[in-house]
């Protein structure tokens, strides 16, 4: 109730923005939500990645769980390895991948970091 009480019209598009979302790219349900930059939005990404493979991490948190990695550009954010630190996967577990010139991740080096890991 605060929050609406806090932003109502931000509330209100908030609401709008995201059911026309969900219609684009074709799903009848759903829920979202609206990150403030990219340091959060990195968190959720990894936080979501988390949850999908090791559910059980958000009540009985990392221990006696298997390690996960992380690989991520090395052109990533600074907020890639500080999100592996808050979420209990540890900064050791970030492995940084080779981009070409043009941005785009080396799907060589890629491969050989995955078979290393």
């Amino acid at each position: 109730m605060f929050t609406y009480e806090a932003a109502p019209v931000f509330t209100l598009m908030e609401g709008v923005v995201l059911s026309r979302m969900r219609t684009l790219v074709g799903w009848e349900d759903g829920d979202g939500i609206f990150a403030p930059g990219g340091a959060i939005s990195n968190l959720y990404g990894v936080l979501m990645a988390r949850q999908r493979f090791l559910p059980e991490a958000k009540h009985n948190g990392m221990q006696g769980l298997p390690v996960l990695t992380v690989f991520t550009s090395d052109h990533s954010h600074f907020s890639i390895k500080r999100a592996a630190s808050l979420l209990g996967l540890g900064t050791n577990n970030v492995v940084y991948v080779s981009c070409h010139s043009n941005g785009k991740m080396d799907v060589e080096d890629l491969r050989a970091k995955v078979e290393r890991s």
